[in-house]
């Protein structure tokens, strides 16, 4: 049986179809492999300061709930954070947790130290 040029374009069709499905659905399941990510803006881990009040602020992706120090907090729709929190003399510990909806989970640790002025 003789197959015309018709055949082998809707053919060359539906592979290219079915390729362009197979590349999205690959693309949009990466939320799903990475889990959440966590990127701090200010301030720098072991960053020392003066003042008694911090401003912490970042960005977070793949995340539904955030926490600062275990304490949610709140983000944009962009995935922005932006907190203030009192430092006590000396060492601080900031702890920022990052969940998503299918439990997920990262974190990071922020080491700031408050020396002040004298």
């Amino acid at each position: 049986m003789k197959r015309g040029i018709g055949f082998y374009g809707k053919l060359l069709l539906a592979i290219l179809i079915l390729a362009g499905l197979t590349g999205y659905v690959i693309y949009q399941s990466r939320k799903l492999l990475t889990g959440p990510e966590i990127f701090i803006s200010s301030p720098a881990d072991g960053e020392t300061v003066a003042s008694s009040t911090i401003t912490i602020s970042g960005q977070v992706s793949n995340a539904t709930n955030i926490s600062l120090n275990d304490n949610p907090i709140v983000i944009d729709e962009s995935g922005n954070f932006k907190e203030e929190r009192v430092l006590l003399p000396g060492l601080n510990i900031i702890k920022i947790h990052v969940e998503n909806q299918f439990k997920k989970t990262a974190g990071k640790i922020l080491q700031i130290v408050y020396k002040p002025e004298v």
